[in-house]
This record gives C-alpha cells, structure tokens and sequence, in this order.
C-alpha cells in the first residue's frame, strides 16, 4: 500500500471513531473509549457536522464519560451569529483552549457592564489561545470567525444549577439579541475583530 492509500486508510479509520460516539443528542457526543485518542480528523468531521445542524450550530464532543465525572474535557463548535448568552459558574473555573478559529471573551460586572474583553486565536494566530475564566465571574463567547473550535476544561461532576444566566441579557429567542449582539461586537477592539461575521 502507498503513503496516499494508507494515509486515507487512517483517514476512514479516524472518522468512523465519531460514529462510535455515545450520542446524548445530534449536538452532543460522548466518547466510549476511556483512553480517548482525539485526531484532526475526528476534529474536522465535528465541524463538518455542526454546519449541517440548524442555527446556532452548536456541537460538542465529550471526552469525559459522563456528566459525573470529575474532569470534564470536551471540545465544543460554535457557528458565526451564534448567540452564547452570558453566564457563570458559581462552583468552579474553567479553561478555553483555541483550536480552529478565532473568539472575543466577554467579563462583565453585576449589572452587565463590559469589564474586559480579549480576542483568542487558534496556535499560530496573532492571538492567545488559552483562555481561564475564574469561579463567579460574569463572561461569555462572541465567535469572530465562520467557527470557532475549543477544548474546554474544567471539574465535575456538571451541576446545571450551578450555571447561572446573567439577568441582564436577554434570553435566547428573545426580542433584543440581535442588538446585544451589535452592543458587544462595538466593544470588542478594532484591530482584533476582524473576520466578525455576527450579521
């Protein structure tokens, strides 16, 4: 067998590990294995399938085995225009670390004022890539690239009451997204945003 017929062997072998995923819904995957071995491959068909899903996109593949594990490791796909309503975490911090792509992170304060912002690029951008987000603060997600892929990190076990929405912006499929969205794309700086495409 040549180089290009082997490479395309592991090509096929790599994909059909996501099909041997545990799917919790279309938009979240598990893996089985627990030595979980992550390629590019698998990487680029979790973007492929995210573009198929319907707005906002969204796709995450677990490496952890279940929301009660206490390491929680999973890499997550947003689409542009993707509307990632600002939060916290009252019981732990996390990690963001840029794969593909690019992303502004938004802190704010108790009553919804942008705090701080910085622009997260994938390796080899003119960007930081890793991004950590304490316990207790206000933050969220602004994608400025047709994707971004990231793998967050943080502890378990997933407590979902312990995620908290942020009452000063506006529920998803509420009236006012759309000129949220416009209010954080003006604060992030000039020269980092460029490739928004939240239109």
């Amino acid at each position: 067998m040549d180089c290009s017929l082997a490479r395309f062997a592991d090509i096929v072998r790599e994909r059909s590990m996501l099909n041997r995923c545990t799917m919790e819904s279309p938009a979240i995957l598990y893996v089985r294995e627990t030595r979980s071995v992550v390629s590019l491959a698998m990487l680029q068909e979790l973007v492929e399938r995210s573009n198929k899903l319907p707005p906002p996109g969204t796709m995450r593949l677990c490496l952890h085995p279940d929301k009660d594990a206490l390491l929680q490791e999973m890499y997550i796909v947003h689409q542009a225009g993707s509307y990632l309503r600002p939060h916290r975490h009252t019981d732990k911090d996390e990690s963001c670390l840029v794969v593909l792509g690019k992303m502004a992170v938004f802190f704010f304060t108790d009553q919804g004022e942008v705090q701080d912002v910085a622009v997260y690029g994938n390796p080899g951008s003119p960007f930081p890539f890793h991004a950590r987000i304490p316990r207790n603060h206000w933050h969220c997600q602004f994608v400025l690239a047709p994707q971004v892929l990231f793998l967050e990190m943080t502890t378990g076990p997933f407590v979902r009451e312990a995620m908290e929405f942020a009452p000063f912006s506006p529920a998803p499929q509420s009236s006012g997204i759309r000129e949220y969205m416009a209010w954080l794309a003006a604060k992030i700086p000039v020269a980092a945003s460029g490739d928004i495409r939240a239109e």
